[in-house]
């Protein structure tokens, strides 16, 4: 392939103007799933929340360094065939993410993260009584 014929089968930015209001409205979606998984982790362990939060956040940065390495791999000339290649790859791991934690994933504490020291009484002053909760 020459030169010349590599650089007109490069996908370029301005050759799809019509798809950036998709690009928005997935980050839209996106934002919903925040919610849950955000506070997910302080609800399985509230004492452990943030040791929790930081073994997953670990995983997730670990994947999205190995992502940009794969689509550098899979985007060798930068043509429409393998871009959409790499789109399918990240729409199925999407898809499959969303299954596994909507079949997965609990709000309960878990068995590991209770203790006896966890359960919490607040003792509340009342000017007639006093009374624990």
């Amino acid at each position: 392939m020459s030169p010349t014929t590599r650089n007109q089968s490069r996908v370029k930015p301005h050759d799809y103007p019509h798809r950036k209001p998709h690009n928005s409205f997935s980050g839209i979606i996106m934002s919903f799933s925040s919610g849950s998984v955000f506070v997910n982790h302080n609800d399985i362990a509230p004492s452990y929340a943030g040791i929790v939060f930081g073994i997953a956040n670990t995983f997730a940065t670990t994947s999205g360094s190995i992502s940009s390495l794969t689509t550098k791999a899979l985007t060798p000339n930068g043509t429409q065939q393998e871009w959409q290649l790499v789109f399918v790859l990240c729409a199925a791991i999407c898809v499959c993410g969303a299954i596994l934690y909507a079949t997965m994933a609990r709000g309960e504490i878990q068995e590991w993260a209770r203790s006896d020291e966890s359960d919490v009484s607040v003792h509340l002053k009342d000017s007639k009584r006093e009374k624990t909760v």
